[in-house]
């Protein structure tokens, strides 16, 4: 590396910490909620300092979350450009090997209740979820207050969005929305600052599904 980026670097993240586990050092950009879903700061994404490893600890995680997502809209407005890179990892570009296995394994856990279809979730599947909106949740904590949140954080999916904000008298407009980068809508988030630094509650939803709501209170 250069000496004189590598001096630019460390000038930029002098003073911060990694918003996930408030380390020091090394420190770099975390896109929240991340390029794999086609959002970028200039898209209403923001970027906050990690450190190498949790930067990288919930790549797979991410992947995962993008394919049930894409599962579970289907053709839903604001699907379009994760829809895409789906179906780009199915066939194969280039170089790349098709990665049918992938689609058709998460495929095999859809059952039927109800005359409706429903994509089920195993608990691991079920933890891999929780673990990209808690880090979404605590990038948002940090952009909100710059101060890294009280993880772990408890996550809570398929709240009903009337009666939840009701309860917290929430206002229906959201505090921010994440599009991407061709223009559609990913998702839109909400925050509630608690008493203390480290504490709050965000709320996330995707693709203005009524069932992709999320709820992360710190601690």
């Amino acid at each position: 590396m250069d000496s004189h980026k590598g001096q630019r670097k460390r000038r930029k993240y002098a003073g911060q910490i990694c918003y996930m586990c408030g380390s020091q050092s090394p420190v770099e950009n975390e896109d929240i909620p991340g390029r794999l879903f086609g959002v970028t700061a200039q898209t209403g994404g923001f970027v906050v300092p990690s450190c190498r490893r949790c930067n990288r600890d919930w790549a797979g995680d991410q992947e995962f979350v993008r394919l049930r997502v894409t599962l579970h809209a289907g053709s839903t407005p604001g699907a379009g450009y994760i829809n895409e890179r789906e179906l780009a990892r199915v066939s194969g570009v280039g170089q790349k090997m098709p990665h049918i296995d992938r689609y058709m394994r998460e495929r095999k856990k859809q059952y039927v209740e109800g005359g409706r279809e429903f994509l089920g979730l195993t608990d691991v599947d079920l933890e891999r979820f929780r673990n990209v909106v808690r880090h979404w949740a605590a990038g948002i904590h940090y952009r909100e207050r710059n101060i890294r949140a009280a993880l772990p954080g408890s996550v809570h999916e398929r709240v009903t969005q009337p009666a939840l904000f009701r309860r917290l008298q929430l206002q229906p407009s959201p505090h921010g929305k994440w599009n991407s980068n061709e223009g559609s809508k990913f998702g839109s988030w909400w925050f509630l600052p608690g008493p203390e630094p480290m504490d709050s509650v965000a709320i996330i939803n995707l693709l203005d599904s009524d069932e992709l709501w999320f709820l992360v209170r710190f601690p």
